[in-house]
């Protein structure tokens, strides 16, 4: 027989083992509990029925429990033994004399950690309470690491799902009730098919990667592009997976499938590949603007010249015309007319995403804005649809009346596309009012055909366009959402198909007096004569410009030296037109020299721009704020632009 001390060297413990003991014959509890005491362990209570062995493992814990399956009492052995391992996680080792098969089925059924045979020996006792100790301390430290894992694997951030080699799912966390919709317990013993679905771009099933994980014993991922299917068949995710086989010893114990949602994270690649997109165009159209906009000035001003002309001679060419060749005439140049100012479209919303210059604030009433963009596009408005206004008290607000005005144009633009049908049957409304905080809000509602749910989250989207090629490059909506950004207002859409759309702009009330000139350009009346100096490398562009204001005195030249020179001579100018960007003597470096030497001129010089601007002009324009046109321009803007610049200045646009 072992001593106590041997014991507890050989299994290094600080303290005995203590064991209850659950005997109805009370000499052989009386004779075992000696036996246990010479041995070197402690006992805790000897009882004689279930209902005391519960009270004794409540009031102290027991390391084994030594429990006679007959004994007195509504409990049965095997049913205390069952209490105490659910209970208070306790091994127990049954101690009988009925070895028969159905009692032995019915005792395993709650898993004891051995068996002693009645009547057996203090050897016997002693090697079941070692072993069921050992093996009882074996599964806690499993049971432990177990939870531990199963804890980990439930708090990292991916989604976890794991299935035996039958392919059944055992282990689902959070992450993957959450991305899936299914919940653990429901998913659990369910083919990892029937959870896990994956499709294609083209939405076509995609062989489950766990199920090629298993078959091939090697790791395996879905194909780029794909999604996760939810529970729900109604909406996809996209999703970066993989799934390895689970292995141990060279047997296929499972596998695991681990995936993240990556849908806002491809969408912020996306959008960063577009802004590089961006850039690189911008590089394009900051190196081609200036070629482009200085002949497109001059065809369109050109062809505005001839069909004004042609007005003029109706009479005379009748004589030697007849009526059909003159309207093929008036035809042509109307068709000549149109394609430049595609092409100038284009070329100004390009410039959008170039380094262009910033423009000017000032107080206007967006009630201004909106009358010049139905000037410009309200023929097209009417042939669409019944056009409704119902504007209201609107604040002022801080804008560029131009680029602001220009956003009305193509909100407008949109609303008559949409719209097919008889125009009398449909209608186009502008609403303007002002929301609860004071801000000017501005709602244009068609009765179009709606924007079907899915476009309408791309909308806003640069080069994005369900129209045909030859009606934009679908850069309209995505220049007025950044246009309203810029001015710290927001743009947005609501639409049901069938129904119609509301585009809904809103923009912050500006401060302080309301501006002494909020007309448009195009309203303001020019000076009967006025001297101009104009200053452009482009002769032919000199020269159109000389013709469009025929009714001035106007001088061209095509460098700065020789413009500083002829100013210098002290003759008067009204009106100095100046590229920015010209190859000898920059308009930047005129205006500086020419604030030196005639510093009254200076203060009349107005600039022409049509290209890039480097960071120099830029804080130019915005601290001196000169007076500045785009090219390409009309007749038209450029006669007010010029009326504009023989007027003094209100001093707000100066800021």
């Amino acid at each position: 027989m072992i001593t106590a001390q041997g014991t507890h060297v050989a299994r290094g413990r600080n303290k005995p083992l203590s064991v209850l003991i659950v005997e109805d014959e009370r000499l052989v509890a009386r004779d075992l509990e000696r036996s246990l005491g010479d041995m070197g362990y402690e006992v805790t209570a000897s009882v004689a029925t279930g209902d005391g062995a519960v009270r004794a493992a409540r009031k102290r814990r027991p390391d084994v429990v030594l429990m006679d399956i007959r004994i007195k009492g509504v409990l049965d052995g095997i049913d205390t033994a069952h209490i105490l391992s659910r209970s208070f996680r306790v091994p127990v080792v049954y101690m009988t004399a009925y070895t028969d098969d159905e009692t032995v089925a019915r005792a395993s059924k709650t898993a004891p950690y051995g068996y002693i045979v009645k009547p057996f020996s203090p050897r016997e006792v002693r090697s079941a309470i070692e072993t069921a100790s050992y093996k009882h301390e074996l599964d806690m430290r499993l049971e432990a690491r177990e939870r531990w894992f199963s804890t980990t694997l439930r708090a990292i951030g991916d989604a976890v799902v794991a299935c035996g080699p039958d392919q059944c799912v055992e282990f689902m966390n959070p992450v993957a009730e959450s991305l899936t919709g299914w919940t653990e317990h429901e998913a659990a013993g369910r083919k990892i098919d029937d959870v896990i679905r994956f499709i294609s771009p083209e939405a076509e099933r995609i062989e489950n990667p766990v199920v090629r994980a298993l078959r091939d014993g090697t790791v395996q991922t879905i194909p780029p592009a794909s999604r996760l299917l939810e529970r729900s068949g109604e909406r996809s995710r996209l999703v970066d997976d993989t799934a390895a086989p689970i292995m141990h010893d060279g047997a296929l114990l499972g596998a695991v499938l681990v995936f993240r949602d990556v849908t806002e994270q491809r969408q912020l690649e996306e959008q960063m590949a577009l802004t590089e997109r961006l850039s690189s165009l911008g590089a394009v159209a900051a190196s081609i603007g200036h070629e482009i906009n200085n002949p497109l000035t001059y065809n369109l001003a050109n062809l505005s010249f001839v069909s004004q002309q042609l007005d003029r001679m109706t009479g005379t060419l009748t004589e030697s015309m007849d009526g059909k060749e003159i309207q093929d005439l008036r035809k042509a140049l109307s068709e000549a007319q149109e394609g430049a100012e595609r092409i100038a479209k284009v070329v100004a919303d390009l410039r959008m995403f170039s380094r262009a210059e910033e423009q000017a604030l000032r107080r206007i009433d967006v009630r201004v804005c909106i009358d010049w963009a139905l000037k410009l596009i309200g023929n097209k408005v009417e042939h669409a649809a019944r056009l409704r206004k119902d504007l209201g008290r609107m604040p002022h607000v801080l804008a560029n009346e131009i680029r602001l005005s220009q956003v009305f144009v193509n909100l407008l633009e949109n609303a008559a596309q949409a719209i097919e049908g008889r125009p009398e049957a449909n209608e186009i409304r502008i609403v303007g009012t002002t929301d609860a905080v004071g801000q000017a809000v501005v709602e244009i509602h068609d009765t179009g055909a709606g924007i079907p749910e899915h476009v309408a989250a791309r909308i806003f989207e640069p080069f994005f366009t369900t129209k045909a090629s030859s009606a934009g490059a679908g850069l309209g909506l995505s220049i007025c959402r950044d246009v309203v950004n810029w001015l710290g207002g927001s743009l947005t859409a609501s639409s049901r198909p069938g129904q119609g759309t509301c585009f809904r702009l809103v923009l912050p009330a500006a401060g302080g007096a309301a501006s002494a000139d909020t007309r448009s350009p195009s309203s303001r009346a020019a000076p009967r004569r006025t001297r101009i100096l104009v200053v452009d490398e482009d002769l032919a562009l000199g020269r159109t410009i000389h013709r469009v204001l025929a009714e001035h005195d106007v001088t061209v030249l095509q460098n700065g030296g020789d413009a500083l020179a002829l100013v210098r001579a002290e003759l008067p100018f009204d009106v100095i037109l100046c590229d920015i960007m010209m190859p000898d003597m920059s308009g930047l470096d005129f205006h500086e020299e020419l604030s030196r030497v005639r510093p009254d001129m200076a203060a009349r010089v107005a600039f022409m721009t049509g290209g890039p601007l480097s960071d120099r002009a830029v804080d130019f324009l915005r601290t001196t704020a000169p007076r500045c046109i785009n090219k390409p321009f009309s007749p038209d803007e450029l006669m007010a632009f010029i009326a504009g610049c023989s007027q003094p200045r209100p001093k707000e646009s100066l800021h």
